[in-house]
């Protein structure tokens, strides 16, 4: 990954949204992954919001928490619906 300049001459760090997609596309098959992706997610978020870091790929960062979330409640209702069973 290379650093951004913005035209004032501001480095930016560069983003990470490849990381975050893969660990919610992860959370599907170990849910508390979904954790991890949402919580480094707000923090992309909140780094764009300052000014701090490359706003490019924001989407796939927002894809990737909503995966991680859907992925850790999918898990979580799987292993509720295995315990009920038992």
């Amino acid at each position: 990954m290379t650093d951004v300049t913005t035209s004032t001459g501001k480095q930016l760090l560069p983003n990470q949204r490849g990381q975050i997609l893969l660990l919610g596309l992860a959370a599907w098959l170990i849910g508390i992954v979904g954790l991890i992706a949402l919580g480094k997610g707000f923090d992309h978020l909140k780094q764009i919001k300052d000014g701090k870091m490359d706003p490019t790929g924001r989407g796939m960062v927002v894809l990737g928490m909503i995966l991680g979330v859907a992925g850790l409640v999918v898990n979580l209702s799987l292993l509720i619906h295995q315990c009920a069973r038992s």
